[in-house]
Order: structure tokens, then sequence, then C-alpha cells
């Protein structure tokens, strides 16, 4: 009997538009979630509703307006792109069997893409994988490091989902892949090939998206994880102790955030003598707002502004061939691994 696998690539989500609107409506949903923010309910109610949502909306649709393609959000086209090129190595991989996977091995695998916040949304890919009916969910959330408070409302959304199914599918849930050999291999290479047609700089700065220092102490693995990822990746490019750095961006509010702050490091640098860096995101997938804006714009300006001579940004891996052959691969070798057992 063929057996029928759903695999889901999940990321964090996109307004439709570059619209107010549009953004408001994105904003609303994205910092609703208590995995998001964790302030008491109606305190956090009243400043999202009578603060943030009258306020920054229109001042995010401009940031969207300067990245947007047309194509549409770079995160969503991206995301798109990287199923699609997951889907051609499986058909390429069928190809090349004298039977295809179903008549070989039984196994019929399904894919769809989804973002926690946001079209298309994990509802609708659930569905329609149950429509199918799927023996096993492989939801593979596109966030490196795991942090609760992206993977936590993938999982979230997917178990209130099956709440109200009779028929439940088995489920294999990929938390993360910040040490993974074969993640850091590839990822490592995608980095020395842009960097190899960059100018030599004085300093390889790893961003990542900053978090609340209570949550890791509440024990969210996320800062573990960065670090974990960065030292691999260190190894991996051959890196020496001054030759790179850690930083986290995207601060925001009053408490304390993790350390150090990419906005004072920017600042800080240039002073000590370092006026030619690098930026890569490896806590990031797909480019979006943060790194194409943030990053490419924000903190360029910032940097530039304080003294810095050059400042070359690496983009994420998107739908790069390397990354969707691991995906695959590793989608495929799980799914079968865990049906013959």
């Amino acid at each position: 009997m063929t057996k029928k696998v759903g695999m889901l690539l999940v990321n964090l989500g996109t307004p439709l538009t570059p619209s107010a609107r549009d953004v408001r409506r994105y904003l609303r949903s994205f910092l609703s979630d208590r995995r998001v923010v964790e302030i008491p309910r109606f305190l956090w109610w009243l400043i999202l509703n009578c603060v943030i949502l009258l306020v920054r909306p229109r001042k995010v649709a401009r940031l969207y307006h300067e990245i947007w393609s047309m194509q549409g959000s770079p995160l969503r086209f991206n995301t798109l792109n990287l199923l699609e090129e997951v889907k051609k190595k499986a058909e390429k991989d069928n190809l090349c069997h004298t039977e295809t996977l179903v008549d070989a091995l039984g196994v019929e695998f399904i894919f769809a893409a989804a973002m926690s916040y946001g079209e298309p949304g994990i509802e609708r890919a659930l569905t329609d994988f149950s429509v199918a009916k799927i023996d096993l969910l492989m939801v593979f959330p596109l966030f490196p490091q795991f942090s609760a408070t992206t993977q936590g409302p993938v999982f979230d959304q997917m178990a209130a989902f099956y709440q109200c199914q009779r028929r439940i599918p088995s489920v294999l849930f990929v938390n993360d892949f910040a040490d993974h050999p074969a993640f850091i291999g590839l990822l490592a290479d995608h980095i020395q090939a842009i960097r190899a047609t960059l100018p030599p700089c004085d300093l390889l700065l790893f961003s990542f998206h900053g978090l609340p220092e209570r949550y890791v102490q509440l024990g969210d693995p996320y800062l573990d994880r960065c670090h974990q990822t960065t030292q691999l990746l260190v190894d991996a490019l051959g890196l020496e102790s001054h030759q790179w750095k850690l930083a986290f961006q995207s601060r925001f509010g009053r408490t304390p955030w993790l350390k150090p702050y990419l906005s004072e490091m920017l600042v800080d640098l240039p002073q000590a003598g370092i006026q030619r860096i690098q930026v890569v995101c490896p806590g990031f997938s797909s480019d979006c707002l943060e790194t194409l804006e943030e990053i490419n714009v924000q903190s360029r300006a910032l940097f530039l502004s304080k003294g810095g001579v050059s400042f070359d940004y690496i983009p994420c891996l998107n739908d790069a061939h390397s990354f969707a052959d691991w995906l695959w691969m590793r989608t495929k070798k799980t799914a079968f691994t865990f049906l013959s057992e």
C-alpha cells in the first residue's frame, strides 16, 4: 500500500501588500501571539491597539515599499521558490529510478509551504494534507536556531488544527538545524562563495535576530543555538578570533535584549580601526524586511556614517540549489527511515 508523506516548509510571514492596511493586519496577527510577546494580556492589548497599531503600520509599510519587487514580498517569493526547487529535486530523483518512488518504495510525497502569520497559512496547508489523507506529516520550520517565539507558534497552530480532526497522521517536527553538519557545510560554502566575489574585509559579522534576555533566562535555548551555529561556521570558514564577531539586531522596547547589540557595535567598530565589514545573518533562511532593509539599508548607513568605509551584506540561502537538495534529501531519508520501522 502506498504511503503518503506531506512535507511542509514554514516561514514567519509577511503582509500581502506593502500597504498600511495589510501591514496592520499582519502586525496584529504576529504581535498578538503569546509566544512572541510575553506581557500580561490586558496591558499588551492596550499597548498594541492604542499605540503600536496606530503608529507602526505606516512606517513599516514605507520600509516594505523599499524592498517590494515585481514578485511581491521577498520572504514570500523566496519561500515559495525554495518549495519549487525542492519539488524539482524530488521529480529529478523520481526520473533517476527505473521505477518511480511510489512504485519502487511505496511512498508518495506531497509538498506545501506556509507562513506562521499571513498567507499561505498553516491551516490551509494542513487542510490540503488532510484531504490527501497523508500518513506522515513532516514539518520543517525554516528557522535554523530554535526559539519558542518562532518554532513554538508553528507547533501550536499544528496542534490546534489536529484537535479538531478525527484522522491524525504520524508527525515529525524538525525543531531546528542549528548544528546539522550538512547544513553548516552548505551554508559555509555559500558564505565563502559570496565572499570570494567581494573586496577583502577587516571583519565578518554574524548578526542574529534579538530576543529579550528574560526569555533565555526562562529556558529558551536560542542564545546557545546561535553561538553553536556561529562557532561551527567560524571553524568551517577557518576564521581567526580577530576576524569575526557575533551581534544581535532588532531590539524593541526598553527591556534588556541579547547582547552585544548590533547598532552599538556598528558605531564602535570604526573607532577601533575596523572600517571594512561583511555581514551575514545565519538565523534566516530567506531574505526579508529585516535582512534587506534593517541590515542592508539602515545598518549600512549607520556604519558608514560613523566612519566605516565598506559594508557588504551576504544574502541568505533563499532558494539555493544546495539548500533545496539538503531539504529534500533529509526529508526523503527521514521519511523512509520512519516508515520502514
